[in-house]
């Protein structure tokens, strides 16, 4: 099964804040770790620009 990053990193934060509740004692270090997830889950990916300069003569070996 196929997921998407934002979706992966959704899942990632959920489990954190689990922990969070079955931890008492690293309860803090669990949510901060959730709330990584959770922004890296809106970070802008970007795009990527493949360029084939077909002007070039491809050199095989």
């Amino acid at each position: 099964m196929a997921i998407d990053r934002r979706s992966a990193c959704l899942h990632q934060a959920a489990l954190c804040k689990q922990r969070s509740a079955t931890e008492p004692a690293r309860r803090n270090y669990w949510l901060a770790e959730a709330h990584k997830w959770s922004q890296r889950a809106d970070e802008e990916v970007g795009e990527v620009v493949l360029v084939i300069d077909r002007k070039r003569p491809v050199k095989r070996a």
